[in-house]
């Protein structure tokens, strides 16, 4: 084999390495980004649901009543409500 074609190969191979590297970077950081916004999507769902089941009524504890509409706005800043 020639010097130039055992430099090239060793850069092609360099190169695919890095290339690959960041193609299974970006594949993971894709796969957290749905794990997370799953987890939001759960979250969101129960603190609708509990703010629906605890808020509307006026006897209820203030102190979780203020805590549930800050996970509302917290949800809304962040379009995790549909």
């Amino acid at each position: 084999m020639s010097i130039d074609f055992m430099m090239w190969k060793d850069e092609y191979e360099t190169l695919r390495r890095k290339y690959d590297d960041a193609i299974g970077r970006m594949e993971r950081g894709a796969e957290k980004l749905r794990q997370m916004a799953s987890m939001a999507d759960q979250f969101s769902m129960q603190a609708r649901t509990l703010r629906q089941g605890v808020i509307p009524t006026r006897d209820t504890n203030r102190e979780l009543s203020h805590f549930l509409g800050i996970i509302g706005q917290y949800l809304g800043h962040f379009g995790c409500y549909h």
